[in-house]
């Protein structure tokens, strides 16, 4: 059995500035991993930059709760960035 490697403090993530994800590509972005290694986790914060941002997105949630957890966080912004988030969820059609 292999001796377990003690655990490092977790660090708070910080992402890079978007243009450096973007450049001056209207690419999207592809976020792929196990399950549990923070997929949702990661989306969510990239989704927050853009909206701080002023950038416009379009999140197409097929469980709906990253689309709740994202309502709720454009619940306290203000009106102007609201309008510019998009939520589809399929769980509830």
């Amino acid at each position: 059995m292999k001796p377990k490697r003690p655990q490092q403090p977790r660090r708070k993530a910080s992402l890079p500035k978007i243009e450096v994800l973007f450049g001056e590509s209207a690419a999207g972005i592809a976020i792929s991993g196990d399950s549990g290694s923070g997929k949702s986790n990661l989306m969510q914060l990239l989704m927050q930059a853009l909206i701080r941002q002023g950038v416009g997105l379009t999140l197409i949630d097929p469980h709906g709760d990253l689309a709740s957890d994202l309502e709720g966080y454009c619940a306290s912004l203000p009106e102007r960035i609201r309008r510019r988030v998009i939520v589809i969820r399929y769980a509830d059609t």
